[in-house]
């Protein structure tokens, strides 16, 4: 769409109405669209309506009657990925105070409300108590609403002391997220408004924050640690009067967005993690107006409470309009047997509709024009009746101007009680092919509508006129629904509806339209029908339109494909009453709108889909593979006894869950691959599960193949625009882009790999608008592209595909997006598909409205594969019958009558409002069963009110808490026989329950079984006594109940995994082979129900043997088994091939479990036993041979008293050669390339450097170049060498564990060394660890220690070369025989080199990755450690930081270490280096600069907490800040030293983030000891963040400092001062040179010298000298010791025994090294736990610096390898 048609678009607008300060970004332009880029494909522009139309849709005015009501849905990027799992609704009531219970009324209706009694109207937001933060809030109403005006006053500061508002209940939740949805008006004066909103709010200085000032809209962060706010171009600031409609969610994971007015603020922000814990247990949210000099910020919040506010809309005469002139219109007639239609010749029009007597209008008013592409074209019309029920026009369309020159076919046809209105031929004369290239986009007919030619009417002068809608809305406390009494007067009427309805008291009308309309976002998407008000004659009609179509669109020139097109279609159907109440209205039009309606594909699956979950994969773990997810259909198809499922299979493709996107064909290799997974789908046919898969179509990452330039969306800078972070940083992709360039095909890529039997595609984030244009028109192509193979359409937001989608995973799983972005909220639309679809609001109390307890339930979704870190089995099931099982009861028939109560009053998240509940609603099937639901009580403040009573017939089939439902059909939704008919039964509560059986069940015995993961279990035969029966049974356990006595079906388990029962499901060992005491094993179940093999108290080896079947011959397999060994007795995996045998084991485990997605995590509801797992995959590698009818395998644990738990084994090919370059586990040098890795991180397992999390390490496969160094300024390699690299993204300043090996990955055998080497590459200096530990490493909850690791911090490899580097450290097994390495997150911040945001994380500067890694045993010797030591040594004696007396030590000692002999013991090198390491650690850092100890005081006017001491203390973050009330400029800031000291400078560091105070003119004096002052100024220094300095030109010997701002910047200017340090430098004597003078000469005397021996000696010494200089190491007495000793040399004479100085060996006192002792190696010595940016060469910490420089120099250890010169 080019720029001026998007304008001219905008200009016809009208404003949504709106409801609620809580409500999500209601309010949206009803015709207009959010700013979108250039290229953005847009649907759904109104201009150049009819006259009057386009009048009323432009002087519309902002309405907030309860009628015209609809939200916006909060826009939000990627998926949510929440650290510790969302709270249950239970466990968020328990948090809710106890309502005492009520007796149950008596009468069988329904308890009424009771009435309220009106209430005085008061503020809803409150100034807080802080007396300096207050401002004043006032009531105001304007144009019918009410708000509540915030303004800040004189008292106020927009830094300290900004106004500060408060509302009741809107906090951040119990699972830390934070949502707010404001709709206000800012009313400050222009330019001058600071609004905006603090999240988790401690004070001014920590907490989140968005708003904006004059410059626009921003976010910021504050905490002790980190502080920064957005840079980059901004959103303008809303104009003053100006509405908005603000959304902004902080998911408890710290991803920040927000919207304004549909618009997208900013790109996803992920809070640093320093941050987000910092500000974790935050709970208030609070708006901020800010005050500066006289500016105040006035803005006005619409308030929850409307009730009793006068509407000024509604006209107080009654209307009149022009009369209907049918002089010269010539009309026809249409007709079945039941409706008749009067049409216009001239033009498809409608004048009337006659059904039985009775009459509906249609368009009266003549009208004759067609738009196309938004210009009003009147066509040449041929009329042509084809018979009675039919006629035809065929029109001419032309105008020149605009390049149209086509023409079109529509036809009208009345069928039975419809009428049908159909667009059969469009043909365009201009030259178009679908996919080419076209000269100008003008010449396609991208856009046709028919508005202002209304499909049928209801007009004032009917008795009963009403129109009835509904617009998309997914905030709970907001219906989308719209029921409009058609009267004279009337409001006006010009909005756009999804379903729309229009009757009277004989007739009811429905409209269906296969427009792909879009008049915005939220509530003004899907807005398929367009309902007008038109006033003709003395009577108001309101009119159903079909909204615009979309038919010939493209992409930069490129024409969209012929798949886009469809032709337009409208159908309007007529009924009487349709559900026998005696009356017709909307429900009448809704039952007869389904004859006409789309039906999603796949539709009549969904009721039978009752076991919905989500099988996770992520990060390279393969937690659940293809094979294994199948054996989790079977126990579900036991634990439920049948009923049907439904498993996403998040992950299936590439690594896992997010990761690879857009190549849907990479089928998972480490999860099974194709071969898997097509047995999956075809093995899961039996058990009624569907089968669907997680995509993307947004965003896109550089190891996919598609990931290229040109389908990357930029924002209007030019940078990417950027998407989720988690393995990878995800770029936005131009969605229309690809659709023009062939989406289609990754689609049909997918279905050539996978064949027939997947059920859907689930779409992932698309709709949230980050790929472009995700409405309406957009979004059905998408699914028509999906619905082409074959596949149901399934999306993640409750509002997208509304018209295709039958699934929606943030309506269903219902801890995610809060009250405000949840299922569809509209009785019309869930009483027209509730049958179609899972996308309604299910019951989660805590959101209030639609969600307390809606009567028809609404999917519940749960998981226990791993999404979201639920592996609690038994938790998914008892949900399953609490809640998912009468929802899918009730889709089994179709919604006939719906009766609401009367309105009640919910206080929830902040706002208090009123919500009308349903209280009773009658279904029917097709066999006219008739289900009724009923709620008990209209009194929301009643238990009852969250009760419901269900029958059947008539018979009640639940009652409160308890059902005992009929269900009659199989896993496939087929019907059951007779004899398989079955009832469930369950009851949240114990006790006792009689129930009514049917007639032809009332025989004299049935049979109740209890239902396990086992199947049907204990049966009990129950005796039928007056056709009923009594249960008295467990609660929340499900039951089945059968006519006769039934078994349960065989189970194979674990097919296609060449094992019986990978997972011990079946509940019996009875196919494994067990010698040993066989009691001591057993199958038991983990903390999270989840079934295991226990060994335990063994006095004797137990050993459980099973064959291997289906193996092929000759190749190479790997074999894993999960365990967790509590004991130290040995467990043990064998395989024995018949050729040969190999075993790997383990002894105590010393590794938890941080992989969220598998269902042996560490967390406490999926833990093994003591709320902990150390469950940790077991590998064995073999090869088979020619015979592979006796392959074995063998799980065996030694004799002990504790527990050895084994779970999950799982064979399969694989070619890794890691043993001495052989497959099999073996001897040998150890060696991972990462090309072939089965699963996981082998031999690495995930550290606990995130907790419990869907871990960011993964294997990164190589895409050149967008993977690699130089793409989009990328610093490092993903992938060093190969196709494979080991990534870390983003993990840094952590100070844990990211991941090491284990002793049944590699094992470091007790007392003997290796040589560990890889290659690495690292964005930032020494942010990660190279580390060695032993034992368990405890982090997280159970305590961080670090104090038993050998750390060598690894510097950056990219500023100093061009590839990865090398690092190699030796590593001695300790004596307890539990050694590993690993890679550890050090306390250090990332050097992002001032990119930010996307850019920063893409470039790679917090990443790390490792490839190559090497293990080989070798006989260590004195000789590999001194040149290990020395390539960790040099790098420090190269400092220039210390004191020359402290490093010449250091450095002498280093030499003499390098002299060593190569036959040095490794005693005598061990005692060397401890020497070397005690000097090192003795390193005096050279006093550059003042600190705050050289003050005798410090005084300067300053804010609480930000006193000048702050200026001294080598933090940036911290401050020295004047009072934020202003006033101090000119005031001084006054420094005495303790003693006179000399001072040579001042430098200046102004604060990193912000003006306020930065220092523009400044007056220094500085006085002598003499007393003598000296002055210096400085003037109009810049107004930013870099040092500023004076330079005194001489040394002064200072005893007093006065340092004066006398003009600064900031808001206002002239208020503070400010400053982030205050360097005074200190004069700093050169280093003299060494004098070589000496040396030089003695070297020219003895290059005299003619013996060879002297000549050997010479160049020997030469040699030494050159590495000594060469390598920092030269010192005086060095050079002296070298002049004396070849002064000494001599022609013909005997060679001198030694020097006549002796060799420098510098002992040291009071050292352990003097004892021959090698002292404790502490890699990292306590530091606070906030980490500072402390300045360089400030001298002010002298052992802070030393340990800086000993960590420098541990990390690029790494870099030297150092020949060892030889004396």
């Amino acid at each position: 769409m080019n720029k001026g048609l998007f304008e001219k678009r905008c200009k016809y607008s009208i404003r949504k109405f709106s409801l609620g300060v809580a409500s999500v970004m209601i309010g949206a332009t009803f015709f207009g669209t959010s700013p979108v880029l250039a290229d953005s494909v847009q649907s759904g522009s109104t201009a150049n309506l009819p006259a009057d139309l386009a009048t009323a849709l432009a002087t519309a005015k902002e309405n907030d009657g309860h009628d015209f009501e609809a939200p916006k849905v909060g826009e939000d990027q990627g998926s949510p990925e929440v650290t510790d799992g969302p709270k249950t609704e239970e466990e968020l009531l328990a948090l809710e105070k106890e309502k005492p219970a009520e007796e149950k009324p008596k009468e069988d209706k329904p308890a009424a409300a009771k009435p309220e009694t009106p209430k005085t109207v008061t503020p809803e937001w409150q100034t807080v108590e802080k007396k300096e933060q207050q401002g004043t809030v006032t009531i105001r109403e304007e144009k019918g609403v009410r708000y509540n005006q915030l303004s800040s006053t004189a008292q106020n500061d927009n830094a300290g002391k900004p106004a500060l508002f408060e509302k009741k209940g809107l906090t951040v939740d119990a699972n830390g997220n934070a949502t707010v949805d404001l709709t206000f008006k800012d009313d400050s004066e222009k330019g001058k408004s600071r609004f905006g909103v603090f999240l988790k709010f401690k004070d001014t200085k920590n907490n989140v924050f968005v708003g904006y000032d004059k410059d626009g809209w921003f976010w910021e962060y504050k905490s002790p640690t980190t502080s920064t706010w957005y840079r980059g171009s901004r959103v303008a600031a809303p104009e003053t009067g100006s509405t908005n409609r603000l959304s902004i969610t902080l998911k408890s994971d710290g991803q920040l967005n927000a919207s304004n007015n549909d618009v997208n603020l900013f790109d996803t922000v992920t809070l640093p993690a320093a941050v987000n814990d910092h500000l974790k247990n935050e709970k208030k949210i609070l708006l901020k107006a800010g005050s500066y000099d006289d500016e105040r910020t006035v803005v006005s919040v619409k308030t929850d409470n409307q009730e009793g506010v006068k509407t000024e809309d509604t006209p107080a005469e009654k209307e009149t309009g022009p009369e209907v002139d049918d002089s010269k219109v010539t009309y026809d007639t249409i007709q079945s047997k039941v409706l008749k239609a009067v049409i216009d010749q001239a033009f498809p029009r409608v004048k009337e509709y006659s059904l039985n007597g009775h009459t509906l209008p249609g368009q009266v008013q003549q009208f004759n024009q067609v738009f196309i592409n938004n210009h009003r074209i009147t066509p040449e019309v041929t009329y042509k009746k084809i018979n009675e029920t039919t006629a035809e026009y065929l029109m001419k369309l032309r105008d020149d101007a605009h390049l149209i020159n086509a023409e079109m076919t529509v036809r009208l046809q009345v069928v039975d009680n419809q009428l049908h209105f159909d667009v059969t031929k469009i043909v365009n004369h201009n030259q178009v092919t679908p996919g080419q290239k076209i000269d100008d986009e003008r010449k396609l007919l991208s856009s046709i509508s028919f508005l202002g030619n209304a499909l049928v009417s209801v007009s004032s002068d009917q008795t009963g006129a009403k129109f009835d809608g509904a617009t998309m809305s997914n905030n709970t406390h907001v219906s989308g629904d719209d029921h409009i009494d058609v009267t004279n007067p009337m409001k006006d009427l010009a909005k756009g509806y999804m379903y729309g309805f229009v009757s009277t008291d004989k007739l009811a009308a429905g409209v269906w339209s296969n427009s792909q309309n879009s008049y915005g976002g939220g509530s003004n998407d899907w807005t398929r029908l367009t309902a007008y008000k038109e006033t003709v004659g003395n009577a108001n009609y309101v009119g159903i339109h079909s909204s615009e179509w979309q038919w010939e669109k493209a992409y930069k020139g490129i024409v969209f494909p012929e798949y886009t097109k469809e032709l337009p279609s409208a159908k309007v159907v007529i009924t009487e009453d349709a559900n026998a109440d005696k009356k017709v209205d909307w429900q009448d039009g809704a039952i007869a709108y389904r004859s006409i309606m789309n039906n999603p594909q796949g539709w009549k699956k969904v009721k039978d889909i009752t076991a919905y979950r989500i099988a996770m994969n992520f990060g390279s773990q393969a937690q659940n593979p293809f094979l294994m997810t199948l054996d989790g259909i079977k126990k579900i198809n036991l634990h439920t006894d049948g009923l049907g499922q439904g498993v996403l299979l998040k992950g299936y493709g590439s690594e896992g869950h997010d990761s690879g996107h857009l190549n849907y064909a990479d089928i998972g290799k480490r999860i099974g691959g194709v071969e898997d997974f097509k047995t999956l789908i075809e093995k899961a046919k039996k058990y009624g599960a569907h089968l669907g898969i997680h995509v993307n179509a947004s965003e896109t990452y550089p190891e996919s193949k598609y990931f290229n330039e040109k389908i990357l969306r930029k924002n209007p800078d030019g940078s990417y625009s950027y998407g989720w972070n988690w393995l990878d940083q995800g770029i936005n992709i131009d969605a229309a882009y690809d659709l023009a360039h062939g989406r289609l095909a990754r689609w049909e890529d997918l279905k050539k790999k996978l064949g027939d039997g997947l059920d859907f595609i689930y779409v992932d984030v698309w709709g949230n608008g980050q790929s472009g244009d995700n409405g309406a028109w957009a979004t059905h192509v998408l699914a028509k592209e999906i619905n082409k193979q074959g596949w149901r359409f399934a999306i993640e937001w409750g509002h997208g595909g509304e018209y295709d989608s039958t699934f929606h995973h943030w309506a269903a799983d219902l801890t995610y997006g809060g009250y405000t972005n949840k299922g569809i909220n509209s009785a019309i639309t869930r009483f027209i598909r509730n049958h179609q679809k899972d996308a309604w609001v299910g019951d989660y109390r805590s959101y209030g409205g639609a969600a307390n307890y809606p009567l028809l339930g609404g999917y519940s979704m749960k998981d226990f594969e791993g999404w979201q870190g639920r592996s609690d089995y038994n938790g998914y099931v008892t949900n399953l019958f609490a809640h998912d099982v009468m929802t899918k009861y009730f889709q089994h028939f179709t919604v006939s009558k719906w009766e609401n109560g009367t309105p009640v009053t919910m206080t929830d998240n902040g706002s208090t409002y009123k919500w009308t509940p349903e209280m009773r609603v009658e279904l029917v099937d097709a066999d006219n069963n008739k289900v009724v639901v009923t709620r008990k009580s209209n009194d929301v403040n009643s238990p009852q009110y969250r009760e419901r009573t269900v029958t059947l017939n008539g018979r009640v089939i639940q009652d409160g808490s308890a059902y005992l439902t009929p269900w009659n059909w199989d896993a496939n939704g087929k019907k059951l026989s007779t004899d398989k008919e079955k009832m469930y039964y369950f009851n949240t509560q114990a006790g006792a329950t009689t129930w009514t059986l049917p007639s032809d069940w009332a025989k004299s015995k049935v049979y109740l079984y209890k239902l396990t993961d086992q199947g049907k279990t204990e049966e009990q035969e129950l005796t039928v006594k007056d056709g009923k029966i009594t249960l008295d049974l467990l609660a929340n356990q499900p039951y089945v109940l059968y006519r006769s006595k039934q078994t349960n079906p065989e189970m194979s388990w674990s097919e296609g995994m060449h094992i019986y029962d990978q997972g011990f499901n079946s509940g019996t060992l009875k196919h494994w082979t067990i010698s040993g005491d066989a009691s001591k094993a057993e199958i038991v179940k983990s903390q999270g129900a989840n079934d295991m093999l226990r060994i335990q108290g063994n006095k004797e080896k137990v050993s459980l043997t099973q064959k291997l079947t289906g193996l092929k011959p000759n190749t190479k397999y790997a074999v894993y088994v999960g365990v967790d060994n509590r004991s130290n007795a040995k467990a043990s995996i064998t395989v024995n091939t018949g050729e040969k045998e190999v075993t790997t084991y383990t002894n105590k485990s010393l590794a938890l479990n941080y992989v969220k997605a598998y269902a042996h995590n560490t967390r406490r509801n999926n833990a093994t036993v003591d709320d902990t797992s150390y469950f940790q995959n077991m590998y064995a590698f073999f090869t088979t041979g020619s015979d592979v009818s006796n392959v074995t395998l063998t799980l065996s644990r030694e004799a002990g008293d504790e527990a050895t738990y084994f779970d999950e084994i799982r064979t399969f090919e694989n070619n890794s050669s890691m043993y001495g370059d052989k497959h099999d586990t073996g001897k040998g040098t150890f060696k991972q390339d990462f090309e072939n890795v089965a699963q996981g991180i082998f031999p690495f397992v995930v550290g606990g450097v995130e907790g419990v999390e869907d871990n960011r390490t993964h294997l990164s496969e190589k895409h050149d170049p967008y993977t690699q160094r130089g793409w989009n300024g990328k610093k490092v390699d993903d992938v060093i060498e190969g196709n494979w690299s080991l990534k870390t993204n983003g993990l840094v300043s952590r100070r844990n564990l990211v991941y090491q090996t284990i002793p049944q990955n590699f094992r470091f055998e007790a007392g003997k060394t290796y040589r560990v080497t890889f290659e690495y590459e690292a964005g930032s200096d020494n942010t990660y660890a190279f580390v060695v530990g032993k034992g368990e490493f405890q982090s997280g909850r159970r305590g961080t220690q670090a104090s038993n690791l050998e750390m060598h911090e690894l510097p950056n490899t990219w500023t100093d070369s061009k590839k990865a580097k090398k690092a190699t450290f030796l590593v001695t097994g300790a004596e307890t025989g539990d050694t590993w390495v690993g890679i550890y997150s050090t306390g250090n911040a990332s050097n992002t080199r001032g990119d930010s945001g996307g850019n920063a994380n893409f470039r790679g500067y917090n990443d790390f990755m490792m490839d190559n890694l090497q293990i080989e045993e070798i006989t260590l010797t004195g000789k590999m450690l001194t040149e290990n030591a020395l390539k960790n040594y040099l790098p420090t004696v190269a400092m220039t930081n210390y004191t020359k007396e402290s490093m010449d030590a250091l450095k002498e000692a280093v030499f003499n270490l390098s002299q060593a002999d190569d036959d040095i013991s490794v005693e005598e090198a061990r005692a060397e280096i401890a020497k070397i390491e005690a000097l090192k650690n003795a390193l005096v850092q050279k006093k550059t600069a003042l600190v705050a100890d050289d003050f005798a005081s410090l005084t300067a006017p300053a804010q609480a907490q930000e006193g000048l001491a702050n200026a001294f203390d080598g933090n940036l973050s911290s401050l020295w800040h004047t009072s934020w009330g202003g006033g101090d400029v000119g005031k001084p800031a006054t420094m005495v030293l303790k003693e006179a000291t000399e001072i040579t400078g001042l430098r200046y560091v102004p604060r990193g983030s912000g003006s306020n105070g930065n220092l523009r003119d400044v007056k220094l004096v500085v006085t002598d000891e003499s007393g003598k002052e000296h002055t210096f100024t400085a003037t109009d220094w810049p107004d930013n963040n870099k040092p500023k300095d004076i330079d005194f030109g001489k040394t002064i010997k200072a005893k007093k400092i006065v340092l004066t701002g006398t003009k600064t910047y900031g808001d206002g200017g002239d208020k503070y001062q400010s400053a982030a340090e205050l360097i005074f430098t200190r004069p700093q004597v050169a280093e003299t040179p060494l004098d070589l003078s000496g040396y030089e000469a003695a070297l020219a005397k003895a290059q005299k010298l003619t013996d060879k021996d002297n000549q050997e000696e010479v160049a020997s010494v030469q040699a030494s000298m050159k590495y000594a200089t060469d390598n920092h190491l030269l010192t005086e007495r060095m050079v002296e010791y070298f002049a004396d000793y070849l002064n000494q040399l001599k022609d013909s004479a005997t060679k001198p025994d030694a020097p006549t100085v002796e060799k420098p060996e510098f002992k040291l006192s009071s050292v352990a090294s003097d004892q021959g002792k090698t002292p404790d190696y502490k890699q990292e010595i306590a530091r606070p736990e906030t980490p500072e940016q402390i300045l360089p060469a400030t001298g002010e910490s002298q052992f802070d610096t030393a340990l800086f420089l000993a960590s420098v120099s541990l990390a690029l250890s790494a870099l030297f390898v150092v020949k060892t010169k030889k004396d």
